[in-house]
């Protein structure tokens, strides 16, 4: 059974403009947006120090979009909550995934590559791993691959990630710090390619427990996680697809940003 095949009728986030109002759209962890008659403006504020922002524009609609980026912010209060949306015309659903698991991302020690490998050798898996080369790729990730347990396969992009997603049993995800989103999350499971994941940051918001993936909450349990995952794939009467990846939750998404720029001033 794979999952997220329900989700190839589903719509992407795609960017807004609103010029009818003049608004500050914030986000919390980035920078604001002006946007008037005019054109945009930025309100530019340090990173993780939205509060000075808001204070400068305290009729902003500010934006998150995890609960998890939420919670490092108490004082201030959520316009609205938005996943991160991706175009499903660029993901294929694939039934029958091949012989790997999978790790896709940048090669950085808060990405957990070099776990990704211990895991995946824990569970006597063959894993790929795609991303550009770096500096820690070549000191502390590089020495790890053997070309046979683990295989470094490149940069992918456009088709070549679809495929690499989509012909993986699973997607190892064991970050290193608690992340505001997980974007490879989503696009692996709109290739039907479950996850086995560390349960930080917003990863338990995405990944449906047993019937999009798995998630632990020690690096030791991932192998069994990834275990978990084929056990399940092989199963006859696997669970259906997640109901928070169904057609309507991305649409529902997008009104949500749509809906604090088509507030009117009073």
């Amino acid at each position: 059974m794979r999952v997220g095949e329900s989700l190839r009728g589903s719509e992407a986030i795609a960017p807004f403009r609103c010029d009818a109002q003049p608004r500050i759209s914030m986000g919390i962890a980035d920078r604001g947006h002006l946007r008037s008659a005019d054109g945009p403006h930025h309100a530019h504020h340090s990173r993780g120090r939205p509060g000075s922002a808001v204070a400068a524009y305290p009729s902003a609609c500010v934006t998150a979009i995890s609960r998890h980026q939420w919670s490092a912010f108490p004082q201030l209060q959520p316009a609205a909550v938005i996943p991160h949306g991706v175009d499903p015309s660029e993901f294929t659903f694939r039934p029958t995934p091949e012989d790997y698991v999978c790790y896709l991302g940048r090669f950085e020690p808060v990405k957990g590559p070099c776990q990704a490998i211990a895991a995946a050798r824990g569970a006597g898996v063959r894993l790929l791993m795609a991303g550009p080369p770096s500096a820690y790729f070549r000191e502390k990730v590089q020495p790890l691959i053997d070309g046979k347990s683990a295989e470094h396969v490149g940069f992918v992009r456009g088709a070549e990630r679809d495929k690499f997603l989509g012909g993986s049993k699973a997607l190892v995800y064991p970050i290193q710090y608690p992340e505001t989103f997980g974007l490879v999350l989503v696009e692996a499971m709109l290739c039907g390619t479950p996850v086995a994941a560390l349960r930080l940051g917003a990863v338990p918001e995405i990944v449906d427990e047993g019937v999009t993936g798995f998630t632990v909450e020690a690096l030791a349990d991932l192998p069994g996680a990834m275990t978990n995952v084929s056990r399940w794939i092989a199963a006859p009467s696997a669970p259906a697809p997640s109901s928070a990846f169904q057609s309507p939750a991305w649409p529902k998404a997008t009104s949500a940003f749509i809906a604090p720029w088509s507030l009117r001033e009073a």
